[in-house]
């Protein structure tokens, strides 16, 4: 795996940290790989398509 940074404002985090007490995560890692997987998931499956969600 890569490392990756990026910025992001601060009430998404607290929201991650949230879902990460809830249980629905381990880390803020996994969850945002999880996210990212999941945008790229549906951004191919529109293309397959035609539909674009921009």
């Amino acid at each position: 795996m890569k490392i990756v940074c990026i910025k992001m404002p601060e009430k998404l985090v607290e929201i991650i940290d949230v879902l990460i007490m809830r249980g629905v995560a381990r880390s803020r890692s996994e969850l945002v790989r999880r996210a990212v997987q999941e945008y790229i998931r549906k951004q191919l499956v529109g293309s397959e398509h035609g539909d674009r969600d921009r």
